[in-house]
């Protein structure tokens, strides 16, 4: 009888087991199809507008206020900000201070993998954004909406604005450090008035 009841507990836990492993197996297979989908890359030539149609079937095309403009698999994504029509570029593969940073964002002198300019869009003028930018991003969902917010370090949170501050990813707002220390820089292209 002792032996009967060990034997159905035991083929209980299996059967949850493998109901548990079927559940987790359909959730990361669906998450890694949903995943896949929203990662392609796309927008990676053409106008802004050309870009920004070819990325429209992505599934987070639209996240928060922001519309996505190009995706590289290694220079991460570009997003349109809807309220400002700003755009955003992903975080810069290197850190700088304040003084490296003004040269940072110029399509002429930036070129990463290969490509010239921020994400390979050399048809607008990049530049750093200013503080009330950030601060405006910030009501329109930045945090949410642009990839590499936060990094792995404190330090990969900070990015320079134009106006000597430093926006933190993290928390949403515009902190100040030394002019000399190094910090991510993010790129802007449209009107700063």
């Amino acid at each position: 009888m002792k032996t009967l009841s060990i034997r159905n507990a035991v083929l209980d836990t299996i059967e949850k087991f493998v109901k548990c492993a079927v559940f987790l197996f359909f959730l990361l297979t669906m998450n890694g199809l949903s995943y896949a989908s929203e990662r392609s890359p796309c927008g990676l030539s053409g106008t802004v507008d050309e870009r920004i149609s070819d990325c429209s079937s992505q599934s987070d095309f639209q996240k928060e206020g922001f519309i996505l403009v190009s995706r590289k698999p290694s220079l991460g994504e570009v997003r349109k900000e809807l309220s400002t029509g700003l755009i955003w570029s992903d975080r810069l593969p290197s850190r700088f201070t304040y003084i490296e940073s003004t040269t940072a964002c110029n399509a002429d002198s930036l070129a990463v993998n290969g490509s010239v300019g921020v994400a390979g869009i050399t048809d607008i003028t990049w530049r750093r954004p200013t503080w009330d930018e950030y601060i405006e991003a910030e009501k329109n969902g930045i945090r949410k909406a642009m990839p590499n917010m936060v990094g792995k370090v404190a330090d990969d949170n900070l990015f320079w604005t134009e106006d000597w501050g430093l926006f933190d990813g993290r928390r949403g707002v515009i902190t100040f450090m030394s002019l000399d220390a190094p910090f991510s820089v993010r790129c802007v292209s449209g009107s700063n008035t």
